[in-house]
């Protein structure tokens, strides 16, 4: 059985990790020229 405060822990573990996996694709989208994305996709 896991502690309350050790799945308290990884909860925001996996969420900070959430977070972070979808931040650095949006800020890389973000950088881009829109009309030029709409081309090569």
């Amino acid at each position: 059985m896991v502690p309350p405060t050790a799945g308290a822990i990884l909860v925001v573990i996996s969420m900070l990790l959430t977070m972070l996996a979808g931040l650095i694709p949006a800020k890389m989208a973000s950088k881009k020229d829109p009309v030029e994305a709409l081309r090569t996709e």
